[in-house]
């Protein structure tokens, strides 16, 4: 059975370890996730709007019958804003529809017409405990856009405004993080107090069930500074307390104002929670040192996960004084704790060689440990020392590409991705082994600029046997951008290939290589105009990039780009959204699919480009 200790710990790793994968992995894989480009959308096939008369896009909306008409229908009318008030109540009726995509659409409109859908508010509520997750997140953004466009709150609106709160704050916490998302944006329209949140919240927290647990975390992590007073209060609350602990130490620095709450969490409270307490002192960093003379105590514990969450904390923080008793640790019989001791020895003392080099020795020989755990804390403190040449550990992290565990793998992989460009050689070298060059191409491929020593080996890659790793090949070339022109004749080759995802790749590289790729445009155009699902959106973007002023590629590109912001890989959708933003005005059309990627997309990086998009698209 789970303990409180290990959901937390897996929490933990997944919220530590999810960035670093989003970024090594994202760009390796669009070869392979690409091929997923016709799946389910984020929103309809929405076409430009060029009528302009509320009555007759109300008769086209009472006289749709099937889906899509219905859909194209409430979006026209969702774009004339207050003039649709026409609208209000055929549109909400139709949230009564038992098609999930017509009931989120029709909350969308009548949150786009403003305050004049005041009344609908009700029926919006109930969408709140809609099955559908995207119909939850539209009525939620509905009833914030409501609050938004009302000016002067009369009394009686108040009453309906306080019960739309009230609504959305018990959705606040749920399972779907685009729920989550819409419903803190709809909140701050309401003007909640952050101290009204903390009932809500703590009570989730003091939960046991980690489904209940999870979803409170998380929206702490949505919430981000917001939440630092409401986590700093469970702090006091013995039955919330570790559970703000685990959420604090996926904030990093901007939750330096709990560092008093935590020391004094630190020093007293029950074991699980100080070890917890320490390590979100960890994760805060320079502005925890006033924790220090804590730390330092806390070394002489009993308690071995003390000792190691200090130890660690202490070389992160880089504490001074504390050099006497992680000395004396040094020699400790347990084996973990002489090992994080080392390496926060070396970390306290960055210009001290001979330290560093005993602690790489130290770190070294745990490399070969039977506990998998203690493999990976040396991977993982060899690739945060300073003074050491990167290129003299790099070997042991390839060692540790095809390490039993799993983990291990992992954590050898971020940190060769880490390192950059002093990884090039040593991966290069392992192209050759075959239980390794899979994974050393992949790592190559992700590292973009860095890879450039290695751009010969891509090259060479694009004619591979493995279609995957001749599309990892066609990856890093995209990576180096335009330093790759003489790769050109290769990648406008590799358009032929056999594999799907490779000829992708090709198109995206070439995409990237930018104008001096021009002898790819007949090939790419040919590509562009096919019926390939996954190829056409990636080869029509890369028409744009090769020659961005040409009229005929913008206005047969843009329905392509519409399609892949739908691609559920998070590269594909952040380039689609940034090329509408750059086509500007012509986009138009593709308005009503980037505010919906702007509102409900689940990588910030892509909402954020949809939301400049529109800006520009709107400001052309």
């Amino acid at each position: 059975m789970l303990t409180r200790y290990d959901i937390g710990k897996r929490i933990m790793m997944q919220f530590l370890t999810s960035e670093k994968r989003t970024l090594f992995f994202g760009f390796a894989f669009v070869t392979a996730s690409v091929l997923l480009l016709s799946g389910p959308s984020l929103g309809a096939d929405e076409d430009a709007v060029d009528a302009i008369d509320p009555k007759a896009l109300i008769e086209s909306l009472l006289n749709a019958k099937d889906e899509t008409s219905k859909v194209k229908a409430i979006d026209d009318l969702a774009s004339l804003h207050s003039q649709a008030k026409g609208a209000i109540d055929p549109l909400s009726e139709l949230m009564k529809d038992p098609l999930p995509r017509v009931r989120w659409h029709a909350a969308r409109a009548l949150g786009m017409i403003g305050v004049d859908a005041i009344t609908k508010i009700p029926d919006i509520i109930k969408l709140l405990d809609d099955s559908d997750a995207l119909t939850k997140t539209q009525a939620a953004a509905a009833l914030g856009n409501i609050r938004e466009d009302d000016e002067n709150v009369s009394e009686e609106n108040a009453l309906v405004y306080r019960d739309a709160a009230e609504s959305i704050l018990k959705v606040m916490l749920d399972k779907d993080p685009r729920v989550r998302r819409a419903a803190m944006r709809s909140l701050r329209w309401f003007k909640i107090d952050p101290e009204k949140l903390i009932p809500a919240i703590s009570a989730q927290l003091e939960n046991a069930d980690p489904s209940v647990i999870v979803p409170a975390l998380q929206t702490m992590a949505d919430i981000g500074v917001d939440a630092i007073p409401i986590l700093v209060k469970s702090l006091e609350n013995p039955k919330s307390a570790y559970w703000a602990t685990v959420a604090l130490m996926g904030m990093n620095a901007v939750a330096a104002p709990a560092v008093p709450q935590l020391t004094i969490l630190a020093a007293s409270g029950e074991t699980e929670e100080r070890m917890q307490a320490i390590l979100a002192l960890a994760s805060i960093g320079e502005p925890a040192k006033t924790a220090s003379k804590v730390l330092l105590e806390s070394l002489a514990s009993k308690e071995p996960s003390i000792q190691y969450a200090s130890a660690y904390a202490i070389g992160v923080i880089r504490v001074a004084g504390a050099n006497n008793a992680l000395q004396k640790l040094t020699r400790s019989t347990d084996p973990f704790l002489k090992e994080i001791s080392w390496w926060a020895l070396a970390r306290v003392n960055p210009t001290d060689k001979k330290i560093a080099q005993q602690a790489v020795s130290a770190l070294h020989a745990a490399l070969s440990n039977e506990n998998p755990n203690f493999r990976r804390a040396a991977i993982e403190g060899l690739a945060n020392l300073d003074g050491i040449a990167k290129e003299s550990i790099a070997p042991d992290f390839v060692a540790a590409l095809t390490d039993k565990d799993v983990a291990v793998q992992s954590a050898a992989a971020e940190s060769l991705f880490r390192m950059g460009s002093a990884s090039v050689g040593v991966l290069s070298k392992s192209l050759g082994d075959p239980e390794r060059r899979l994974i050393a191409i992949d790592i190559l491929s992700s590292l973009g600029k860095e890879a450039l020593p290695a751009m010969d080996i891509f090259i060479k890659g694009l004619s591979d046997k493995d279609p995957q790793f001749r599309g990892d090949c066609a990856m890093g070339l995209a990576g180096i951008g335009s330093g790759s022109l003489k790769a050109v004749p290769n990648l406008i080759k590799l358009l032929d290939d056999d594999d799907t995802g490779a000829r992708v790749s090709a198109s995206y590289a070439l995409g990237r290589i930018g104008v001096d790729a021009r002898a790819a445009i007949p090939k790419l155009l040919l590509l562009a105009s096919s019926e390939e699902k996954m190829g056409a959106p990636v080869a029509s973007w890369a028409l744009l990039k090769i020659d961005p002023s040409n009229k005929d590629f913008i206005q047969s590109a843009i329905p392509k780009l519409r399609t892949a912001l739908r691609s559920p890989m998070e590269m594909i959708r952040l380039e689609a959204a940034i090329a509408l933003g750059e086509v500007g005005q012509p986009a138009r059309e593709a308005v009503p699919i980037l505010e919906l990627i702007a509102d409900d997309d689940p990588a910030p990086s892509v909402r954020s480009a949809a939301a400049d998009a529109l800006t520009k698209i709107r400001g052309s």
